[in-house]
């Protein structure tokens, strides 16, 4: 696998509630929050493709696999023959450094309650803001790896979580209308002598190929 890749899996590891190993794959589940990416196998190889989907029926959850947008075109036929199509793409891409008009703090965990409300009013699912908060809580007490930011104009309008792996700080779980936040990340990187990077959504039917891309393939 590629160094984004492995640093990414890393990362949606910290926000699973159960895994299950599979070869050199392992499939990721958070049965409180649906984060595409914690819900999903990664590095899953076609001889589990079956085993996978067994296990997240089981956790009733729809099977699913990300895959590096640099994945042969034989892992993506092997793929479709086992009933999985493409869903989501994402990509890392390069920060933008900005101005912004809000003030950035680096917070602790228990401000992440407002991350989580952030996250669920962005991605318009309110019920989930307090089950996203303390999903984030977990991860962020038990990883001196991840930090999170909020920023701020009357109160908190934005949220960025980073994850320093493999020579990246990996910007995360973005709400960013000023370009604060990429400016803190871009900063926060330099210090650490560490390459950054958001890793984002794209719109649905937006797919990317490269080493610097994933797709998430699913069986609805």
């Amino acid at each position: 696998m590629n160094k984004l890749y492995g640093a990414a899996l890393k990362f949606w590891q910290l926000l699973s509630t159960a895994q299950n190993k599979l070869g050199n794959g392992v499939a990721l589940a958070n049965t409180d929050v649906f984060y595409l990416l914690a819900n999903a196998a990664w590095n899953a190889e076609p001889a589990s493709y079956g085993e996978l989907t067994e296990w997240y029926d089981i956790m009733g959850l729809p099977p699913a696999v990300i895959i590096s947008g640099d994945t042969s075109t034989e892992t993506q036929d092997a793929l479709k023959a086992a009933g999985f199509t493409p869903e989501r793409s994402f990509i890392f891409r390069k920060p933008q450094l900005a101005e912004g008009d809000a003030q950035v703090e680096q917070v602790s965990w228990t401000q992440l309650g407002y991350t989580g409300e952030l996250l669920a009013k962005r991605y318009e699912v309110p019920e989930f803001a307090a089950a996203t908060g303390k999903s984030l809580t977990k991860a962020v007490r038990s990883a001196s790896a991840l930090s999170s930011y909020l920023a701020y104009r009357d109160g908190p309008v934005g949220t960025l979580t980073t994850f320093a792996a493999s020579g990246y700080l990996l910007g995360t779980l973005l709400v960013d209308d000023s370009g604060a936040l990429e400016s803190r990340l871009i900063q926060e990187a330099d210090s650490l002598g560490l390459e950054p990077l958001v890793l984002e959504e794209l719109p649905t039917g937006t797919f990317v190929k490269g080493a610097k891309g994933l797709e998430r393939w699913s069986i609805r």
